[in-house]
């Protein structure tokens, strides 16, 4: 059976409702990347955006599951000015090479969707298994069911 792990962050739980909907098909492990510094209000909206358009990394608190444990790790991220957020930039610049398998996903309130996985495939070195993105009106009102069960299909399980 394969082991998956689903590591993800969220700053307004769009990207957490996804992952916590996967994690309930695949019957695999989740954790939320967490940051000793809290992103609330404008500031934390505004030091986000900021950080995804630099690329710059952050520091995170060492999550508690590892993905060198795992056949495949699914990698979740909004997309914040059109970029991949910090946190996961962070944390694939030291996780990569304990990396296998990956696929991604991606919550975007406008648009940059696909740039977020490119810079995750950049940042990986290889392409995902398979992506999925969602936008958070999608989220929000529920309607992510269809479009779960066919990246769980892409994944070829």
């Amino acid at each position: 059976m394969t082991r998956i792990l689903i590591l993800y962050f969220s700053r307004s739980g769009t990207t957490r409702a996804v992952a916590q909907a996967l994690a309930t098909r695949l019957g695999a492990d989740i954790e939320e990347l967490r940051e000793p510094r809290a992103r609330t209000g404008i500031a934390g909206y505004l030091r986000s955006a900021w950080e995804a358009l630099k690329q710059r990394h952050v520091q995170l608190t060492p999550p508690t599951r590892r993905a060198e444990d795992y056949d495949l790790v699914l990698i979740g991220s909004p997309t914040w000015a059109g970029h991949l957020c910090a946190p996961v930039r962070s944390w694939l610049h030291t996780a990569k090479p304990d990396i296998r398998r990956y696929a991604g996903f991606v919550t975007q309130g406008g648009s940059g969707a696909e740039k977020v996985l490119a810079e995750m495939q950049t940042q990986l070195g290889t392409p995902p298994e398979a992506t999925l993105i969602l936008t958070a009106g999608q989220v929000n009102k529920g309607e992510i069911a269809p479009q779960i069960e066919t990246f769980v299909q892409d994944l070829r399980l």
